[in-house]
């Protein structure tokens, strides 16, 4: 009895090692009503023609559509030659690999009642790599059942299959258009590079901090070395990958027929797994171009742009340009320096024309430590300040290595902001110069660059003038609460 129970067992672990191989290995399990019984990846080809046209439909009849692999891919070769949208063509090839369909075998085709001697669409499906194939031939619509009838050939009778197999399989080229500029995933990108005119910028993902909360960082190595603007680096990536052609241009004569000779800009996407896709965007112009949706067409200005190994010239929005076309200086990180004022525990602010003051942070608290000493201090007035320096970013490049600091009245500097920084071995020194009064900037430089810039003169008049603007406000004593005086 013993023996028996072991043999049921291993039988039951047999049977769950095969379903599970079938799923993982060879994909999903087929239901034995599928016709079939393919997988999504055995199909190599299909071809829909249109038939009789039903009411309500603007499909010519007669007119092919041919879908091939290609590798991993699938490409339209009838009635134009270009990329598939894979989503798409995948909800049409399963529809075909798993179809399920009731078998009439003594039914006569030849009924006018089944519409099967002018169908309104022949698909014809082939797989194990062209070897196999299937053509069926949807006619009317069964009275019941959200059903349509169905020859096969090379079987007999008739078949009843589901009517979303028609929708499934009806698509226009327009549909089946891959309009995606690139396939790549934002967060594969691992190197940028942008040309146009006579420069190219290069940025480069740096490796991921320890910390799982912060992303990998970017910076610029070419044509300086410098940290990256996040946020700038991430709109030219979401600019790429969320591209979307409003519409196709015919195949061109010479590049020189959509300006992809000499183009507005290029850009090189570079991903670990997948190498580089170089898209080159070529001149703008109005022309008509298909409505997404309805019939007709349009006037717009879009800009011609082509993924290099495409064939096909797609037609963008104009707005990219601008998203991708990044200086150097667009794509650096402005920010003079990286601090967090929750991080900062003592301020010293020496200037000429402002209140000159030392203060520390204890329990949440600052106070004076120069005159006036144990004095407690608005803290909103400091984090004002820290918040400056916090958000103070470069209003321009000026000098990276300068000889005579003296032209910038930094030799003499009329202020200087010195941090004391939690996790920061010596302080970090801001040291401002002469104001550009054109344009309410000020030179500046920091204890470690030799960078100079010019910032926004906000940094300055936001310091305060006097002990007064720094006290903390007793708001109990002005306004005369008892006990307060």
């Amino acid at each position: 009895m013993k023996q028996y129970r072991a043999t049921i067992l291993m039988g039951v672990i047999f049977m769950g090692l095969l379903v599970w191989a079938l799923a993982t290995q060879r994909g999903r399990v087929p239901a034995k009503e599928e016709i079939f019984r393919l997988q999504y990846d055995q199909v190599t080809k299909l071809q829909v023609v249109q038939g009789k046209a039903e009411e309500g439909s603007n499909k010519k009849p007669g007119a092919v559509v041919t879908l091939e692999k290609r590798g991993k891919d699938w490409y339209l070769t009838q009635p134009v030659e270009g990329l598939a949208d894979p989503t798409r063509v995948r909800q049409m090839v399963e529809e075909f690999a798993k179809l399920q369909a009731n078998p009439r075998p003594d039914a006569d085709p030849q009924k006018k009642e089944y519409g099967l001697q002018e169908p309104v669409l022949t698909v014809t499906g082939w797989w194990d790599e062209g070897r196999q194939h299937a053509v069926i031939k949807l006619g009317a619509e069964a009275p019941i059942g959200a059903k349509r009838y169905a020859t096969i050939e090379g079987r007999k009778g008739i078949f009843l299959v589901p009517s979303y197999f028609k929708v499934a399989m009806d698509k226009s080229v327009d549909d089946l258009r891959d309009r995606k500029l690139t396939r790549i995933e934002r967060a594969d990108v691992d190197e940028i590079t942008i040309a146009f005119d006579d420069k190219t910028v290069t940025v480069r993902r740096q490796a991921k901090p320890a910390a799982e909360d912060q992303e990998a960082s970017w910076r610029l190595v070419s044509p300086i070395e410098a940290e990256a603007d996040e946020q700038a680096v991430g709109s030219v990536i979401r600019a790429i990958v969320n591209a979307e052609a409003v519409d196709f241009a015919p195949l061109p004569k010479s590049a020189a027929d959509y300006g992809l000779d000499k183009p507005q800009v290029t850009v090189t996407l570079h991903t670990p797994q997948g190498g580089d896709e170089t898209f080159v965007f070529g001149k703008q112009q109005e022309r008509a171009v298909k409505k997404r949706w309805g019939e007709g067409t349009e006037t717009k200005s879009v800009v011609y742009a082509q993924k290099q190994g495409r064939n096909e010239v797609l037609l963008l929005e104009p707005y990219i340009i601008t998203d991708v076309r990044k200086s150097e200086l667009a794509l650096r990180d402005k920010h003079i320096v990286k601090i967090s004022q929750d991080q900062v525990t003592g301020l010293r602010v020496q200037a000429q024309e402002r209140y000159s003051f030392q203060a520390t942070k204890a329990g949440g608290k600052w106070k004076l430590t120069t005159a006036g000493s144990g004095v407690r201090l608005n803290t909103s007035k400091i984090n004002t300040i820290l918040w400056d320096i916090e958000d103070m970013e470069a209003v321009r490049y000026v000098e990276e290595h300068p000889t005579d600091l003296g032209k910038y009245g930094l030799e003499l500097p009329r202020v200087v902001i010195e941090l004391t920084v939690r996790g920061r071995r010596s302080p970090l020194k801001l040291y401002f110069g002469n104001e550009i009064k054109d344009n309410a900037t000020v030179y500046v430089r920091t204890s470690e660059s030799d960078q100079v810039y010019t910032v926004n003169d906000t940094i300055i008049t936001d310091l305060p003038t006097s002990l007064e603007e720094l006290k903390e406000i007793d708001y109990g004593v002005q306004s005369g609460v008892p006990g307060n005086e």
